[in-house]
């Protein structure tokens, strides 16, 4: 095969070099040392986005992390024969195992004296290090792969599509199998594309080595394989029918020594890591629970046309959204190019060869899948993008034009990790934690409620099944020994959950939201709307909710009364107390709750002039629940008492009876954040001064005051004192 490099001699290989021509890469150009000092500051920025935020949820109390999946440091002692037994083949497990001895080492000698949480959250650090590390050398990997199959600048291209794509940073600070798995996938694709080049023993050995480490790091791995292994013996055969004195036949291209040796060392390495001489039964069970529990339960797509066009469909949308979807669609131009041009670009065609192989072969069996499941396929697809991007450089006055719309597609695919890196460091579980330190307390007790515990804030509580409670969530809600409960609002999957999710929003279960953080990156939040992915663990919207004293619409009796007040409240004439609104601003710049405060039948200074009735409407627009209370004066004669006083606000009617003159002060529930209340006060008389004149009711409105001191703005996401 007539190789690129051969046409290029300033980036040959050192290693098929012969003397004469190391001598002249030795020298190097500016533009040389250009490329590599944009590929060291790529790999640079790749590192960093793969680093930060690696202490992400640690330390925990749970074996589980924030990171669903996350392998767990507590396991890796496992023996040989046990490993087997989960869903994963053992590789990445021994190299974890490697890197804690030496850790568990010392802590078991005391030199470290690390508490079991302190000593997990080590190991676990370790872990995702080593991860964001593999993901780098992945960057590099594309970047040399590229160097051999595209011209400048398409190399850096292509590694910083892969650098830059949300999933690929997200798995790179995780102890998930992602990290590992593509990085043995993209050093096997380097000695590939070394291998159609050349066809040397040294890259056929790579190339069966790296696979083999690729599938014993995760099985699906071995789908990437299928189509490009057939092909390399195809292009085996055309390379020995060119080759001077070499007479045989397609037979004896199956038997050629680079394909028995690489074949040997691949089954020679599978049969070690997986150790089948002592535990062939055991790693059937592992094979036994792939084919059964752990693909059936999951399937989603039918095996008929609609399903699969469905399911391509579905792959297509997780593809663009792990390269962001201007460098998906680059992958696709590229594609075309690539095909048009298949004459001169028959290796970068080739390569091809791995996705699709890797979705006949895994994902139509598999009949579903996720966003990480497509991470090879984007990588891959990388390639094709960056053809697609400096494909018109050719032509001199696109070049600047070129450029620009390479940076595009790059500073927009940027921009997700950026974005996720942010909400990592600002996940709202943080503030959870600092807000349910400040107001529970050891006299206040919490709970989460959900179904994975070890996706809520760190906490010993334990937590309530949502499947549990959406069964019976008055009676389970009434019962529960929390003042403060804890929900993701994303976790809620069927109508039941989705129903007690929303009375818990508006009070029928005794339950009012008292704290919300949403915390929005300055470039933006990432979309997850119909992509399946892990990254919506990250930053998840989580609403704290607070007991009421038994004052909602759940309870029986206030139910009654409430209805009662709102029939009686039917006679008034709304049209006249809406000729009288009047917009109070005293009250106004005391709620500091919001711009929208306004009275019905109140005049300027709060109080009422003998109307039957008066209403306050509030608009809470932070993202922390208020308290309010109303300060009710009474100045009637002793002739004119008692003197009863009806409120009825959006979730409670009170009765408040004065048996004498002086003031009252009545604390309404609390009012729900980004919620508006309504409030209105009745009297069982209107009232006469002794001259006959029309004097004050006697009510007025205090101001509202906050429970706690800090209130979250939804814009800037600032504090400030009420």
């Amino acid at each position: 095969m007539q190789s690129r490099l051969l046409a290029e001699p300033q980036t040959l290989d050192p290693m098929y070099a012969n003397p004469a021509q190391l001598a002249t890469m030795s020298e190097t150009s500016p533009n040389q040392r250009n490329q590599r000092f944009a590929l060291g500051a790529l790999l640079l920025l790749s590192l960093i986005l793969n680093i930060l935020p690696v202490w992400w949820g640690l330390p925990t109390m749970y074996d589980k992390s924030w990171a669903l999946d996350e392998l767990s440091p507590d396991h890796r002692g496992l023996q040989a024969s046990e490993r087997h037994r989960g869903r994963y083949p053992p590789l990445h497990y021994d190299l974890l195992r490697t890197l804690y001895k030496p850790v568990r080492y010392l802590n078991a000698r005391g030199v470290l004296d690390l508490s079991e949480v302190s000593l997990r959250a080590l190991l676990q650090i370790m872990g995702r290090a080593l991860s964001a590390l593999l993901a780098t050398a992945t960057v590099l990997l594309i970047y040399l792969t590229a160097h051999r199959l595209l011209d400048h600048p398409g190399p850096l291209v292509a590694g910083a599509i892969v650098a830059f794509s949300a999933p690929f940073v997200f798995f790179a600070k995780t102890i998930n199998l992602e990290a590992a798995y593509i990085f043995w996938f993209a050093l096997s694709l380097l000695f590939y594309v070394r291998a159609l080049e050349h066809h040397r023993l040294v890259d056929y050995l790579g190339f069966a080595a790296a696979m083999t480490f690729s599938i014993c790091t995760k099985d699906q791995a071995f789908a990437l394989y299928v189509l490009p292994l057939l092909w390399l013996v195809v292009d085996l055969h055309r390379h020995n029918r060119v080759t001077p004195g070499w007479k045989g036949s397609i037979l004896t291209s199956l038997f050629d020594r680079r394909l028995v040796w690489s074949g040997l060392l691949a089954i020679t390495l599978f049969v070690l890591i997986h150790d089948l001489l002592f535990g062939f039964e055991d790693f059937l069970q592992h094979l036994a629970f792939m084919q059964g529990p752990g693909a059936r339960a999951w399937r989603e797509y039918e095996m008929t046309l609609a399903g699969q066009i469905s399911m391509i469909w579905q792959a297509a949308k997780h593809t663009a959204f792990a390269m962001s979807w201007p460098a998906f669609a680059a992958a696709i131009v590229g594609l075309g190019v690539v095909v048009f041009h298949r004459s001169r670009e028959k290796t970068l065609l080739t390569v091809a060869l791995f996705p699709f192989s890797y979705y006949l072969f895994f994902i139509v069996v598999a009949q579903f899948h996720y966003v990480r499941f497509l991470l090879p396929v984007a990588v891959v697809a990388s390639l094709f993008s960056a053809r697609a991007l400096i494909a018109p450089r050719s032509v001199a006055s696109l070049k600047t034009p070129v450029w620009i719309g390479i940076m595009v597609v790059l500073l927009v695919a940027l921009r997700r990790p950026v974005s996720l890196d942010l909400q990592m460091l600002h996940d709202s579980r943080y503030q959870i934690e600092s807000w349910l330190a400040e107001n529970a307390g050891e006299s206040r007790t919490s709970r989460f409620l959900g179904t994975r515990s070890q996706i809520y804030p760190r906490s010993g509580s334990p937590p309530l099944r949502l499947e549990t409670a959406a069964q019976q969530p008055l009676a389970t809600l009434r019962n529960l020994d929390a003042d403060l409960i804890v929900v993701n609002e994303l976790e809620p999957v069927n109508g039941k959950q989705r129903e007690l999710l929303a009375n818990l929003h508006t009070g029928a279960l005794n339950y009012l939201p008292v704290f919300q953080p949403r915390y929005v990156p300055w470039v933006g939040s990432l979309s997850y709307d119909g992509v399946q992915t892990n990254l919506n663990v990250v930053n998840p919207p989580l609403t704290v909710f607070e007991r009421s004293a038994d004052w909602g619409p759940a309870d029986a009796e206030i139910q009654k009364n409430l209805n009662a007040m709102r029939e009686g409240s039917q006679d008034i004439d709304w049209s006249e107390l809406a000729n009288n609104i009047l917009t109070t601003p005293i009250l106004d710049r005391r709620t500091g709750l919001g711009r929208d405060v306004t009275a019905f039948g109140l005049s300027p200074d709060g109080w009422t002039r003998g109307t039957r009735a008066a209403a306050l409407v509030v608009r809470n627009d932070k993202r922390v629940a208020a308290r309010m209370s109303l300060a009710l004066f009474c100045g009637a004669e002793p002739a004119d008492l008692p003197l009863k006083v009806s409120i009825l606000t959006m979730n409670a009617a009170l009765d408040v009876t004065f048996e004498k003159a002086g003031r009252q002060v009545v604390a309404l529930p609390p009012m729900p954040p980004l919620s508006q209340e309504l409030v209105l006060i009745f009297s069982d008389k209107e009232w006469y001064s002794s001259t006959g004149r029309r004097r004050r009711l006697g009510i007025k409105i205090k101001p509202l005051r906050l429970r706690r001191a800090v209130l979250e703005s939804v814009a800037d996401d600032t504090t400030s004192q009420p």
